[in-house]
Formats: structure tokens, C-alpha cells, sequence
């Protein structure tokens, strides 16, 4: 039979296109391809197309998919389409929702038939379909409506002879699992040849009454007693549609909230063959405070909302977001879930909820809840606890800084020498109206002065400077606690077989620009080195500690381990993996690790000229925010569930990359974040580099100065030829000549 094109729908579901809505009817404007048959139309061509995607369908193909899945049904005159995708709604022939293949009239809003309803036959036996427990001597005809002042009824089974059956007795299951009975199985449903009496209740019952029985023990239960049972042990429960029975006896099974197998009491619809839920998940609250179900361990401020899937929409809008409990993904977006309405929170059912033994592991996960702190205070007197609270922080002045204050020595005279500086060194203290009118480092004022030792900005007094600053030229600066550096370090952890020795620069490389053997980042202030084997350490992996404390995995040590000994997930700030790094900070019970860049250079707070507030370092994403996070410096997207920790400020709602915090905003637009990275980390990669300075090359007639690269300084000058945009480069302070830094020595 062929399709007219009258018959032809005006809106088309398709099996290749199921992403979006219906595809509609529509002529082409311009030429256009089938998807499908990749067959060419030109314009003025009928089409089915997705309004969204643009996805076309020719009528060919369209035709052709409709044949194959068009009934010609006797209860309506027009054709019934299958509807390509699975769907929960109501049927229009027996009145019930059902989730599963509908048919439905194109031209007609009615009828919507099930597809269990319109292949039901159309004459039956009712004692073959209900294995001889009803029993009719004549066929039953399937009509299609009942012609009575009643017109609830929509579709069910009827006979010439009035035979008829109530909707309830028709549902009563087959089969019976009651609490008086769990020695044998299911009792089943049959009419009595003999007068029995009800095991329950005593009453006595004549040949051809409905019982259930047990055929191993003779057991019988009549119907007054078994519906009892059956109304007092149904829920209605909303995550589906029928009522849910309880089954009387324990079993070990999986369970279609969590997806867990439990042993105990379940609840099954006797009409799907889904769900069966555990007792324990049938009963859950709707909402709930998390701080409440875990004792403070964790802790949100609105309540959870339980949701009895992860619309797998929003499940890849939110970038395959995780558990905020465990930080584990949703692997199967039909189990159920606590989520936040407020905001992007989710948590598995057990994790929400701090049950069974699951719960003990999540306690011990990186960086996740409240941990039993695991050492004592007394025992570790000189742990460094980081991160340090903000950028006047760094692990030289916590090491020397506390030495000046121990000692009953005043500080150092006003002027001295330093073997790091060919020029004499002046005291500068701010907090003195006498003292120089040279500014602190002041990211809000883009004032930027930078420790030529640490690398480190100097945020406050007392520092050196050089005295012939001006006449020469000379950036050069000094904190006070630097000049107190030892002059050589024995037994470090990277290199104990020699001593390493200070130095102002690394002597065999241009510059004073080197690698650092333990974080891995280039760096030109001061150095510990071992001449002969050239290992190198800045000055602040020179002293990286033994053991740390870290606020993203509060109460528990972290120890210096080698990274050929780390075994997890990688670095927990940064989210990069622990492979190359010399050391890594661990906890080896919760497999949790931080790069030692991570740890030692990011502090909790930052100050930017962007804002008048500090910005705090946060783990996981912000409390209340439900929308998309964007750096505002490089103004790129980014995914705290999958990119690692990042400051925030919670009163501007602003939000930056640790990478882009931390130098002075030299770039006039944004920058871009994958060019600033520091290798693996979430650390800007010039983080120990000092810029500034003049300089001299043999090749080159003019003073240069040592400049991270802007868009506006275009390609080397060298045979590379490659741009010099935020690389290292020396930039000729006359002339357009500019090099990168690695091609000075070729």
C-alpha cells in the first residue's frame, strides 16, 4: 500500500535524529542534502529538517522509514506512526501510563496506543492468558469502546454473552509472597475444587472460590486476606507510575535507586518488570541537609533535593560533573541522586546519606570532608602549614623570618655589600618617614617589585635595594630574610651524595636562567647548585620541607615521598598528573598528592587590581553559584569539577586561574591560559622569573632588556622565526631587534 501524499505528517520523528524535537515539513530555499541518502535537492525541494541542527530528511527516506513503521490500525481510519523513541505517557486504549514505543496519529491528536495495547489480538481465550485460573467457554472480541452511561472505561475484553471482569480483580497478581508463609515459594492463585479454610483468618470457603495456595504444604490464604496484606505493604511511590509491592521474604539483589546490591527487604511493581527498590532507598527523604545525614563531615547550605535520575542532558551541560562528597563521577544517569536546586551540588545516595561501609572510604578520600586528624601537634612543633595565608607569605621568610625574631641581634646595618650584587645595598623600611619613597609590590596600584633571590614579591619591609638605582639602571631588590641564606645545604633529599652550594646565578647558563631540578619552572634568582652534576634548586625547593600540612586535606601530614613511590589520581589543586616532579607531597593512606609547586607558591589569598577584594583560593565550586565559571583575566570558560582549584571572590562573583593571578597584568588583552601554564600545573609558567634588568650581547650593539614577549614584539630575530608572544625574550631597548632566550646561545 502505498503512502499518499495527503498521509504525508507535517512534523517526523526519525530514528537517525533523536537528539532534538520533531523534524519539520519544510520547502528549501537554497540546495540541500539528505543526511540519510546524501542524495542533492535543489531548491523549492520538500524536506523534513531540524529547526536546531539543521539535520534534512528527504521525503525518499522519510517515506521509506514511515512504511516500515505505519500500522494501519481497525480502531482509527488514519495510519498510526511508531514514535522513534521510548516515552512515558499515557495510553489511550487501556488508559495507563507506560513508558516504552508508542503509535500515534499524525493527522489526529487521538489515539495514542502503547505498543503492548495495539498489538493486543483481536479474539482470545481468557483461560490461555490467565493459565486456567478464569475460564470462559467462548472467545472474547477486543472492542474498542463500551457504549454505556459509564464511559470511563476506554479498552478491555468483552463477549456476547455479558461476560465481564472488575479492573481490581483483574490486577491481582498471580502470585503471593505473605509474611505467614516464607518456608516455601509464592503462593499461587487457583479456585478451589474442595471447601478450604483460610489458614489467616479461619473462615471457611466452598469449592470454586479464588484462593491462593501453596502446592507443597497446601497453605491457603483467601482474597480478603491477601488484598489486606497487599493494600497495607504497597507504596505509591513518585518515582513510578504503579504501586509498589513489598516482598515478603529477604533477598540479595541489585537496586534500581543505587545501583548497589543489598540483602533485605525490596519492593517490586507487579506490572513492570522495574523498578526494585531496597527498603533503605524506598524510604529516603525528599530533602535533606547533608551536614544532618554526616554529622558535620560535610556540610551545604540548602537542602538536597532527591531526584530519581541525572537527565543526561544536564548531565553533559555540567561537563560530566561529580560527586561532591567522594568526587567520583555519575556513571549511570538513571540512578537516583541528592542535588541542590540552588546550585551545582550533586551526591550519589550513599555518599548524601553516610551509609554502610562505602561511607568509611569516602572519609578517607583526597581532600574530601572533615578528617580525624592523624598527628600531634607536640610531635611536629615546626610543621609548615600551608597554603600560605597570602603573597607576603613565602617559605624563605617562614623559615628566616622566624630567626630574626629569635635572635637578640638587631638587623643588619643600614648598608652593606652582597656577593649577589656588584653595587652597595641600602635598608629600606616603609613603615620610617625617613626612609627611601620606593613603593612595596602592589598589584592594585600595578606597582610590581620582585626579590632578585626568592623571586618572590616584596610586600613589605624591612628589603635592600641597589644604592645606585638610578645611575645605573639597577632593579635589583633584596627581602631582609634573604640575605640570611646559608651558603651551602648538606644531605638535600634530591642530591644528597654532594653538597650544594649558593649561588647568585647559575654560572653556565645565560642570564642566571635555569630549570629547577624539583618543581620543574625556569628561574633566574638565587641557587643552590652542584657544579659538577649541574642540579639546580631555587632557593625555595633548596629548603622544601620534609612535612606540610595543607588546608585542601586538613588533619593530615603530608610527607616529601619521591613521585616514582606516588600512586592516585595526581595533584589535587592542580588535577595534573604526578609523573615527572622530583617530590610530591603525600598522604599515602588517602592517596592524596600536591605538586610541591602547587603547595609552596600558591597562597590562600591574592590581591588584584581587578578588584578591591581579595580573592580566596577555593577546592571545589562555589556554594549558590549555579552558573558558568570564567577567569576574568583570560576570559576563558573554565570547570572547577575538572580543571582544579581557582580564586574567587564571593562578594563581586568573580573568578580567576591561579596562572593568570600571579604576575602584574602586563598584556593590554586577554591573555591566553594554555600559553601561561606552567607545564602541568595550574601555575603561571614564569612564576620564578624576575623581568627587567639591561643587558649586553656580543652580537648586538645595543643594551637589551629581558622581557616577557608581547603580541606587538612579532617574530625572533634569530633563524627561528617563530613568535615571541608570552615566551622569554631579551628586547632590544633601541632598535625592533628582539630574540628569544633560548636562541641567544645559538
Amino acid at each position: 500500500m502505498s503512502l499518499g501524499f495527503k498521509e504525508i505528517p507535517e512534523t517526523l520523528q526519525h530514528p537517525s535524529h533523536v537528539c532534538h524535537h520533531h523534524l519539520i515539513l519544510h520547502r528549501l530555499r537554497y540546495d540541500g542534502e539528505c543526511k540519510v541518502c546524501k542524495t542533492s535537492h535543489e531548491p523549492h525541494a520538500l524536506f523534513y529538517h531540524c529547526p536546531e541542527c539543521w539535520f534534512c530528511i528527504d521525503l525518499h527516506c522519510a517515506v521509506k522509514w514511515l512504511k516500515t513503521n505505519i500500522i494501519h490500525h481497525p480502531s482509527h481510519i488514519h495510519p498510526l506512526v511508531c514514535i522513534a523513541k521510548e516515552i512515558l505517557c499515557e495510553c489511550d486504549a487501556c488508559g495507563k501510563e507506560h513508558k516504552g514505543f508508542f503509535y500515534q496519529c499524525v493527522t489526529c491528536t487521538i489515539p495514542l496506543l502503547h505498543s503492548d495495547c495495539a498489538f493486543l489480538p483481536n479474539n482470545m481465550l481468557i483461560q490461555q492468558t490467565t493459565n486456567d485460573i478464569f475460564s470462559h467457554p467462548h472467545p472474547l472480541t477486543l472492542a474498542y469502546s463500551f457504549v454505556i452511561e459509564d464511559r470511563t472505561a476506554r479498552q478491555w475484553t468483552k463477549c456476547r454473552c455479558r461476560y465481564s471482569i472488575h479492573k481490581f480483580c483483574a490486577e491481582i497478581p498471580e502470585t503471593l509472597q505473605h509474611p505467614s508463609h516464607v518456608c516455601h515459594h509464592h503462593l499461587i492463585l487457583h479456585r478451589l475444587r474442595y471447601s478450604r479454610e483460610c489458614n489467616v483468618c479461619k473462615t471457611s470457603h466452598e469449592a470454586h472460590a479464588l484462593l491462593y495456595h501453596c502446592p507443597e504444604c497446601w497453605f491457603y490464604i483467601d482474597l480478603h486476606c491477601a488484598v489486606k496484606w497487599l493494600k497495607t505493604n504497597i507504596i505509591h511511590h513518585p518515582s513510578h507510575i504503579h504501586p509498589l509491592v513489598c516482598i515478603a521474604k529477604e533477598i540479595l539483589c541489585e537496586c534500581d535507586a543505587c545501583g548497589k546490591k543489598h540483602e533485605g527487604i525490596f519492593y517490586q511493581c507487579v506490572t513492570c518488570p522495574i523498578p526494585l527498590l531496597h527498603s533503605d532507598c524506598a524510604f529516603l527523604p525528599k530533602k535533606m541537609l547533608i551536614q544532618q545525614t554526616t554529622n558535620d563531615i560535610f556540610s551545604h547550605p540548602h537542602p538536597l533535593t532527591l531526584a530519581y535520575s541525572f537527565v543526561i542532558e544536564d548531565y553533559i551541560a555540567r561537563s560530566w560533573t561529580k560527586c561532591r562528597v567522594c568526587n567520583r563521577p555519575f556513571d549511570n544517569e538513571s540512578l537516583w541522586i541528592y542535588k541542590c536546586d540552588r546550585c551545582r551540588y550533586y551526591a550519589h545516595l550513599d555518599c548524601a546519606t553516610a551509609r554502610h561501609e562505602p561511607f568509611m572510604s569516602i572519609l578517607m578520600s583526597p581532600g574530601m570532608g572533615r578528617l580525624l586528624k592523624n598527628f600531634k601537634d607536640d610531635v611536629f612543633p615546626h610543621l609548615v602549614h600551608l597554603p600560605f595565608p597570602d603573597q607576603t607569605m613565602n617559605l624563605i621568610k617562614h623559615l628566616f623570618s622566624k630567626e630574626i625574631e629569635s635572635s637578640t641581634s638587631k638587623i643588619n646595618e643600614a648598608k652593606q655589600t652582597h656577593i649577589s650584587h656588584q653595587h652597595p645595598l641600602v635598608l629600606v623600611d616603609t613603615t620610617k618617614p625617613t626612609s627611601s619613597t620606593l613603593s612595596c609590590h602592589d598589584p592594585m596600584k600595578k606597582v610590581e617589585l620582585i626579590c632578585n633571590g626568592c623571586v618572590r614579591p616584596i610586600m613589605d619591609s624591612p628589603f635592600y635595594t641597589c644604592a645606585d638605582e638610578d645611575e645605573h639602571h639597577c632593579n635589583f631588590a633584596l627581602h631582609e630574610w634573604c640575605t640570611r641564606l646559608p651558603s651551602e645545604i648538606k644531605d638535600h633529599p634530591g642530591h644528597p651524595q654532594h653538597t650544594l652550594v649558593f649561588m647568585p646565578k647559575v654560572p653556565y647558563k645565560p642570564f642566571g636562567v635555569f630549570e629547577c631540578n624539583v618543581c620543574g619552572f625556569h628561574c633566574n634568582g638565587f641557587v643552590y647548585c652542584c657544579v659538577s652534576c649541574k642540579y639546580n634548586v631555587d632557593v625555595c625547593c633548596a629548603f622544601i620541607p620534609d612535612k606540610i600540612t595543607h588546608k585542601a586535606h586538613q588533619n593530615h601530614l603530608l610527607s616529601r615521598v619521591l613521585t616514582k613511590r606516588v600512586h592516585g589520581d595526581g595533584c589535587r589543586l592542580c588535577f595534573w598528573g604526578i609523573y615527572s616532579d622530583e617530590f610530591a607531597f603525600s598522604c599515602q593512606d588517602c592517596g592524596f598528592h600536591i605538586h610541591p609547586g602547587c603547595a609552596l607558591l600558591v597562597s590562600e589569598t591574592i590581591r588584584h587590581k581587578y578588584d578591591k577584594h581579595p580573592y580566596k583560593l577555593s577546592y571545589f565550586p562555589i556554594e549558590n553559584h549555579k552558573g558558568d565559571y570564567f577567569c576574568d583575566i583570560c576570559e576563558e570558560q573554565f570547570l572547577p569539577e575538572f580543571e582544579g582549584s581557582f580564586y574567587h571572590c564571593e562578594k563581586c562573583v568573580q573568578s580567576m586561574h591561579p596562572a593568570c593571578s600571579m604576575p602584574i597584568f602586563r598584556h593590554q588583552n586577554p591573555v591566553s591560559f594554555s600559553s601561561i601554564l606552567g607545564g602541568r600545573t595550574i601555575i603561571h609558567k614564569y612564576v620564578n622569573i624576575k623581568f627587567g634588568g639591561r643587558h649586553n650581547i656580543e652580537t648586538h650593539p645595543h643594551p637589551f632588556s629581558f622581557v616577557q614577549g608581547l603580541k606587538s614584539h612579532g617574530q625572533c630575530s634569530a633563524e627561528c622565526r617563530k613568535g615571541l608572544e608570552y615566551e622569554m625574550i631579551l628586547k632590544c631597548l633601541k632598535c625592533e631587534f628582539a630574540i628569544h632566550y633560548d636562541c641567544v646561545g645559538e
